[in-house]
């Protein structure tokens, strides 16, 4: 069985995407994004605590990355993915990124909008259908969509 690896972050953008073209041509955007906690603890004292998501988007999405700047509502669905390198002074560095998928400018007020990137909840048997039946339903070339 496969892994799922997804993550969706919604918040505000920490500072202008910095948007570059690499070697190969294709365009490749990267920001942050701030997700903010708050609660109230037992005694009534009010907390919160933002934390920082490094977001990186390629091709289409990194033109879409244009549009948005420091403060801009994003939320961004994608891969979460870790990379180490050493820097200039020899010190093995730790980097965890975001690589978007998709991304929506402004929030995603509901559910109902990122439920096809949520894991089903019905039982694995229920999704895999046999080849002839899921074939079944296509009775001629004219039905296909292509």
């Amino acid at each position: 069985m496969a892994g799922i690896n997804l993550a969706i972050i919604s918040g505000n953008v920490g500072k202008d995407p910095e948007i570059k073209t690499i070697n190969s041509g294709a365009s490749v955007a990267t920001f942050s994004i701030a997700t903010t906690k708050k609660w109230v603890t037992k005694e009534g004292e009010k907390k919160e605590i933002t934390q920082w998501h490094r977001v990186e988007a390629w091709a289409g999405l990194a033109k879409l990355a244009e549009y948005i700047k420091k403060g801009s509502p994003v939320t961004v669905v994608g891969e979460i993915q870790y990379e180490n390198y050493t820097d200039k002074d020899g010190v093995e560095r730790n980097i965890t990124k975001i690589n978007a998928r998709d991304m929506f400018i402004g929030f995603v007020r509901s559910e109902s909008n990122l439920s096809s990137y949520m894991p089903s909840a019905q039982p694995a048997e229920q999704l895999i259908q046999p080849v002839e039946q899921a074939t079944s339903s296509i009775d001629d070339d004219d039905a296909l969509p292509f």
